[in-house]
């Protein structure tokens, strides 16, 4: 949906709109060291300022460590041994060299953290492995990656990997401390800014997950910008477990506490309540599923004390609905929240203040935008046309809890780290301009972007959506032994464009977007979500926009059920604010606003949507059957006569019904999933 406002703007502002300011002016915002920095240097002069190493930075359960503990850890009795050690035993024991990596498995704790910046410290790159991996992708990415060895904490784990699989344990009990003995020193090679740092696999949300290898240099980036932007306070104290790879090395590397929520405690509403108020949180980066969950369950007591410190909310990995935002936002203004959209191949590309869009009432949206792109990252948007924004439902509902509230749009992506940023306080009170949908806010320094047309592959104007592409220092190297999809998702930048962006390749992010007049991003959604229901192309994005305008529906997420050459039908999973409210009068209204071809067959209502253990995204592949999607028939309403009955069979058959379904003989044909051509 292309703004109307916009179209009238002079298409040759687009170029000038969309240039990222000079590297020389982001080299001299960030750091001297910004060219040539490791996230394995930026620990070493943190370590090195001797005002640091006594300030606590890590907190587990009843456990914690100073900056200094962290850099030398004191074993039991009179054994001394610090970081290097660790990295030794990983160079001296598993041959770990520059350009291997050490795998993580186990919950999320402080022998993670230890893992990972021995890792670093060894020349190696480190790759999580998540527990909740199914052994068969478990041993494809063992078998894709072949790590030096596999961290783990429980000798429950042991079993858990194929034979020969090098393993060394971690316990909790600080027993691995003790098994260390003299080894002879080894020179560890040094390593630079393009030199592997991480491999982390994407969710599979949108397919087989793959392994994305990403470099110093898009994190160093990453993190120095945010710093630099959205700086710690001496007493923050910032609670992390979402997107635990990206988001647990930064506000050590500022010598700021960080707080580890435990994998059993992230999930549950009021135990994660309990712990934000117990532990004094001022900092957290939320899904907006998660935080949507948290809201939707807890009274008004319990969220008042679990956000009564906090003074920033991140807000990154899915939509943000405004509903949600203006929900906290009332509730908490002196929260600022912020959108930030960011990529795992790109890093982060883009934030937007959603306090500041929030506040700006002359326009109404129904999504949040994602922001300005971030400084140094430049953009690439391909014309096409889709619906999808962040819903201002879920901004509303936010800051309505929580005004004193910093809330922050990420805008992340693996393959990019974070592109934009968007303050959603500052969008909420902006009494001008009020959306449907949150900006995601502007590209990050750092970060390039540029906005092409789809055949021609030259600019389009400003305003006008399409597929989004990141340029820049921060896109990761690419990934692990899938030369196809690296030659279908990093592509080469067009030459008219390269010298501008300074580079000669480019990530298709598979996000669809425009930038505004004032370089804010706007996510349209994915490319990906657009199915062909009957010879129509349908935007399951739409759907789900038209449904979040419905005053009874909290929140919902729409799938297409059929393969490939099959008759697809819709199915709408929804969160219901009235309980009372049938499937037939929801679809009464939708019928409203809907045509007909975008009606959802079924209307499947829940008490909350299934989240991802991994990235608290929507988990649609454990959405229930839609054999749960009918209302109850009544009596009279069901066929009487044996023609009826034999009819309602074909009709059940034709209509895919389920062998336990019921023809309503009231119900329209045409509601039930019929169409001209059956």
């Amino acid at each position: 949906m292309t703004p109307p406002t916009l179209i009238q703007q002079n298409l040759n502002n687009s170029k000038s709109l969309t240039s990222s300011p000079s590297t020389a002016s982001l080299k001299s915002r960030l750091s001297p060291h910004l060219e040539d920095d490791t996230l394995v240097a930026m620990f070493r002069r943190i370590c090195s300022d001797e005002s640091k190493r006594d300030k606590i930075v890590l907190k587990h359960n009843d456990r914690q460590w100073t900056l200094a503990q962290l850099d030398e850890i004191t074993g039991k009795g009179n054994v001394n041994l610090n970081f290097d050690r660790l990295s030794q035993l990983f160079v001296t024991q598993f041959s770990c060299k520059k350009g291997d990596c050490i795998a993580i498995y186990m919950h999320k704790c402080a022998e993670y953290v230890f893992a990972y910046i021995a890792a670093l410290k060894a020349g190696a790159a480190y790759l999580p492995l998540d527990i909740t991996y199914p052994d068969s992708l478990l041993k494809s990415v063992l078998d894709e990656v072949k790590p030096a060895v596999v961290c783990i904490t429980s000798t429950n784990s042991l079993n858990t990997f194929p034979e020969n699989t090098p393993l060394l344990l971690l316990d909790e009990d600080g027993k691995w401390l003790l098994s260390f003995e003299e080894e002879r020193q080894e020179k560890i090679e040094e390593i630079n800014c393009d030199d592997l740092a991480y491999i982390v696999y994407s969710s599979g949300t949108t397919g087989k997950p793959k392994g994305i290898k990403c470099p110093h240099r898009g994190a160093v980036i990453s993190y120095k910008w945010r710093f630099l932007n959205y700086p710690y306070s001496d007493d923050d104290i910032e609670a992390c477990n979402v997107f635990f790879v990206w988001e647990m090395f930064r506000p050590i590397l500022q010598a700021t506490t960080l707080v580890i929520i435990p994998d059993s405690v992230i999930y549950d509403p009021h135990s994660l309540c309990n712990f934000l108020a117990k532990n004094q949180i001022t900092r957290m980066l939320f899904t907006p599923s998660l935080l949507e969950m948290v809201l939707d369950t807890q009274d008004e007591e319990t969220l008042t004390r679990a956000f009564q410190c906090i003074r920033i909310v991140i807000l990154c990995g899915e939509v943000v609905t405004c509903a949600l935002l203006e929900r906290f936002i009332r509730h908490f203004p002196h929260v600022r929240c912020i959108n930030l959209y960011s990529i795992s191949e790109c890093h982060d590309v883009a934030v937007a203040d959603l306090n500041e869009f929030y506040n700006n009432k002359n326009e109404r949206r129904q999504f949040a935008p994602v922001g300005k792109v971030i400084e140094g990252v430049k953009i690439l948007i391909l014309d096409e046309k889709t619906m999808k924004r962040v819903p201002i439902a879920l901004l509303e509902r936010f800051i309505r809890h929580f005004p004193h509230v910093r809330c922050i749009n990420l805008y992340s992506i693996s393959e990019c780290h974070d592109v934009a940023v968007a303050d959603l306080n500052e969008f909420y009170n902006n009494k001008n301009e009020r959306r449907q949908f949150a900006p995601v806010g502007k590209v990050i320094e750092g970060v390039k972007i540029l906005i092409l047309d789809e055949k021609t592959m030259k600019r389009v104007p400003i305003g006008v959506p399409g597929e989004i592409y990141v340029a820049g220092p921060t896109l990761a190297i690419g990934y692990i032994n899938r030369p196809e999809i690296n030659a279908e998702r990093f592509v080469p930048l067009p030459e008219e464009y390269q010298k501008e962006m300074g580079s000669q390749r480019m990530y298709r992010t598979g996000d669809w977007g425009y930038l505004l007049p004032n370089l804010v991003l706007e996510i349209c959604g994915r490319c990906d979500t657009t199915v062909r229901i009957r010879g129509y192309s349908v935007e399951l994005q739409a759907i789900e926009a038209a449904l979040l305008n419905l005053n009874h529906v909290r929140s919902c997420t729409v799938i297409s059920i059929g393969n490939e050459g099959e008759d697809k039908q819709l199915a709408a999973y929804i969160v219901l604010r009235d309980k009372q409210i049938t499937r037939k009068q929801l679809r009464a209204q939708l019928k409203r606003v809907l045509p007909f071809y975008m009606m959802p067959q079924y209307f499947i209502f829940m008490e909350k949507l299934p989240l991802l253990a991994a990235s608290s995204k929507i988990d649609k592949k454990a959405l229930p059957s839609v054999d749960f999607a009918r209302d109850v028939v009544e009596i009279d309403a069901l066929p009487q006569t044996e023609n009826e009955k034999e009819l309602a069979k074909i009709w059940i058959e034709i209509l895919h019904l389920g062998s336990s379904g019921h023809l309503d003989i009231q119900e329209s044909f045409f509601d039930m999933g019929g169409y001209v051509f059956l």
